[in-house]
This record gives C-alpha cells, sequence and structure tokens, in this order.
C-alpha cells in the first residue's frame, strides 16, 4: 500500500475520532485538536475533558454491572440534549399516530354507517335506518335485527 492511500486512512480514522470527541464529550474540535498527537492520560485526561473519572477495567464492569436504570429526572439533568430530541422525536411519532388513528376511526365510522344504511333490512325503514345509523353507537349486525323487527314505511 502507498504511503498516501495509508496517510489518506489514518486521515480519516482521525476525523471520525475528532466528531466523535467532540459529539459525545461536550468539546470543541479546537480543544481535541489541540492535542493532535498526544496522549493524555490520568487525572489530565478527566481535568481536559477526554474521561470522566479514573478507574481500572474491573471498577468500570462492576459500575456497569451494578447500576440502576436511568431515570427521567437523572436524563433531563444528566443528558438534557439526548432527552430533547428523545422527547421531539416522541412527540412527532405520537401525533403522527393520532393523525393515522383518526383516519382509520373516520375510515371505520363511514363503513359501519354504509353498512347500516345499505343493509337490506334498511329497505321501506330509511328514516329508522339513518337514526340507527347516525344517532347511536349500533354495531351494523345489531342495527340489522332493530330493522329487521321494525314495521317499513307505508308506501
Amino acid at each position: 500500500m502507498r504511503v498516501t492511500a495509508i496517510r489518506a486512512i489514518v486521515d480519516d480514522m482521525e476525523a471520525v475520532f475528532i466528531d466523535a470527541v467532540v459529539n459525545y464529550r461536550g468539546m470543541t474540535r479546537e480543544q481535541v485538536t489541540a492535542l493532535r498527537g498526544g496522549v493524555v492520560i490520568g487525572a489530565k485526561a478527566v481535568s481536559l475533558g477526554f474521561a470522566d473519572q479514573i478507574g481500572s477495567l474491573e471498577q468500570t464492569i462492576l459500575q456497569l454491572q451494578t447500576e440502576t436504570t436511568m431515570d427521567l429526572t437523572k436524563l433531563k439533568a444528566d443528558h438534557l440534549d439526548v432527552y430533547q430530541a428523545a422527547f421531539k422525536e416522541g412527540a412527532a411519532s405520537l401525533n403522527a399516530d393520532a393523525v393515522t388513528a383518526k383516519a382509520e376511526g373516520v375510515t371505520q365510522e363511514r363503513q359501519r354507517i354504509n353498512a347500516i344504511l345499505t343493509h337490506e333490512n334498511a329497505k321501506g325503514r330509511e328514516l329508522q335506518a339513518q337514526t340507527l345509523a347516525l344517532e347511536t353507537e349500533l354495531t351494523p349486525e345489531a342495527a340489522a335485527k332493530v330493522l329487521a323487527v321494525s314495521p317499513t314505511a307505508p308506501t
């Protein structure tokens, strides 16, 4: 592999790393690139924002095993940006679900009304069928039973 190709890969990996640190550590690009080529460890890494705390792998594993799940209050306090993004996404999803549910409800109600008004038992009982369809919540089957035992309008 040529040196220029290797350099391009290293540059791409550096860009990914810098973007991740900027996005997930709350640092500016300038803060991250100021240390380009350097290594920061221990207390200095914590003070510069590259780490949250000093600890061993075993301590980290134990902490992850014993941590309780994050509640809404802690999420808001520790990760307001994540909370706001999740809230916005949830609200948009809820709104979309409400629009879909309303459309489905309208369709179902129209089908119910049409089934009552066009049922064979509605012939000669159109006014009663209209009343049952528009002023009750009877199913088409229940309305058909009512219509079947009702007298027809005189012709």
